[in-house]
């Protein structure tokens, strides 16, 4: 089975490159059959990379009421983002909004699962 990873995140505003530091430690491993995506702009690229494979790994930084380093799983198959993981993101468009869009338009892969990661600052660096 093929895997994608998608780290999602802005380097230059504190805790919210966590997503993309995650991505580079994946990558810097070499697994075999794991395609690994940093998304540190546009995240509506998300929307092809949902396409991409049969299961999708998200990861990127939350702000929720849990104690920063948090790491949360969740699987978004078939549901959305819970409420306490939905935010504004840095990233223009939140990650729930894009779940959903794929949601709607029949393009989630049989397995997406969501790591979030509790940052503490968001400020720019």
């Amino acid at each position: 089975m093929r895997i994608v990873v998608a780290g999602i995140g802005n380097e230059f505003r504190g805790d919210d490159g966590a997503g993309l530091s995650a991505a580079r430690l994946l990558r810097s491993r070499s697994i075999p059959d794991v395609e690994i995506h940093e998304l540190n702009g546009e995240i509506t690229r998300l929307v092809d990379i949902l396409q991409a494979g049969c299961s999708v790994v998200l990861i990127d930084a939350t702000r929720s009421p849990n104690p920063p380093g948090t790491i949360l799983r969740i699987d978004v198959s078939n549901s959305p983002l819970p409420p306490e993981t939905q935010h504004r993101s840095t990233h223009g468009i939140g990650l729930s909004s894009v779940i959903e869009l794929a949601h709607g338009a029949g393009n989630v892969p049989s397995r997406l699962v969501f790591y979030g990661i509790e940052g503490e600052s968001f400020d720019h660096a």
